[in-house]
């Protein structure tokens, strides 16, 4: 998965990432495991890779449906790139 950055503005808080589609003219608050789980969604990773890795820096387990579910939200407010569909393939 590709999390979007262009045509947005991002405010990293203590435990929350606050975001502005400049697009859709709309603000957006991620809490600390959807804001890791955008910021980890590189293009590169896996969502295995992404599980693994948000688990580590957050202390506390974090599953690779767990991940499915952020992104597919993410996805809805426009935030990632990538088809949800394309990476079942």
């Amino acid at each position: 998965p590709q999390g979007r950055k262009n045509e947005i503005v991002v405010q990293d808080l203590d435990n929350e990432l606050l975001i502005y589609d400049l697009k859709a003219n709309k603000a957006l608050s991620l809490n600390q495991t959807s804001a890791l789980i955008w910021q980890l969604s590189d293009g590169e990773k896996t969502i295995d890779e992404i599980a693994a890795e948000a688990s580590k820096k957050l202390n506390f387990p974090v599953s690779a449906d767990f991940v499915w579910l952020a992104l597919w939200r993410l996805k809805k407010e426009n935030l990632i790139e990538t088809e949800i569909s394309n990476l079942y393939e």
